[in-house]
């Protein structure tokens, strides 16, 4: 069966269901009018009673994020308002599906978009009786001046080894993702009596193995479920801790760079 909607269509394959993002010009934006696509095609698809469903992008990417041809009216109306009448009621409607959700992303899953790519694993995480899980934000400081520096191949490169190195360093069953170019998450399973050190000792050792290139790796976490119970909820606060965490660091290097030029010893206070 092949059902097509404004901005997105619908194939079934026995039991599964297979929903497709389909507008090539915005790369999948979640404009109003997508929002409104993947709704009619849940109600085909809960109606037809698949025990799978599958979300997907057609063309050049899986969502490149919110549309930004709506941008100025969504500011006016508030960022808050816009998550709760636009995306939440579809984040909530995608989270309380009887059936599982497999997310097959393909190319760039950006911003809100990456809320979509993430709604599969996040969606699992986020349920009252799922065993505690950490989704845990990383975030490179120092990149744009090496890519300056060396450029822009050499600083691919130098993003897809410090994923590499953020791999070997968490070294447990882990989901790994890209939501920006210099920032890595996970969702993971840990004790939580030692998320802090973990995830403190795991920016550390990167960022000591990156220091000739002046990078710093700094990172925000989020309990699951018990921190959060909607998968856009989860990724405000990790971001929000994130940035705290990175500001921190820099009063912190700030205050050690003025006590040196005071002339003053390390732990002088």
């Amino acid at each position: 069966m092949h059902q097509t909607f404004e901005r997105a269509f619908l194939d079934t394959h026995g039991k599964v269901a297979v929903i497709t993002l389909n507008h090539d010009a915005s790369v999948n934006a979640l404009s109003s009018a997508m929002v409104e696509s993947l709704n009619a095609a849940l109600d085909a698809a809960e109606n037809g009673g698949f025990r799978a469903l599958v979300l997907t992008g057609a063309g050049r990417g899986f969502c490149s994020g919110a549309d930004m041809k709506e941008l100025p009216t969504r500011r006016a109306e508030g960022a808050g308002l816009v998550l709760e009448r636009v995306f939440h009621p579809l984040f909530r409607r995608l989270r309380d599906l009887p059936a599982p959700i497999v997310t097959a992303v393909n190319g760039a899953a950006v911003g809100i978009g990456m809320s979509l790519a993430l709604m599969g694993d996040l969606t699992v995480a986020l349920r009252p009786d799922s065993p505690a899980r950490i989704l845990a934000a990383f975030a490179l400081g120092g990149f744009n001046d090496y890519a300056d520096l060396y450029g822009r191949l050499e600083g691919q490169d130098l993003l897809a080894r410090v994923g590499d190195r953020l791999t070997e360093a968490i070294d447990q069953p882990a989901r790994f993702y890209r939501p920006r170019d210099t920032e890595f998450a996970a969702i993971l399973d840990a004790p939580l009596t030692t998320v802090d050190e973990f995830l403190t000792t795991t920016a550390s050792a990167l960022t000591d193995r990156f220091a000739q290139f002046n990078l710093k790796l700094a990172y925000g976490a989020v309990m699951l479920p018990a921190e959060a119970s909607e998968p856009i909820e989860a990724l405000r606060l990790v971001d929000e801790r994130l940035s705290l965490n990175d500001r921190a660091r820099k009063r912190r290097e700030r205050r050690a760079t003025s006590r040196v030029q005071r002339g003053e010893r390390p732990h002088e206070r």
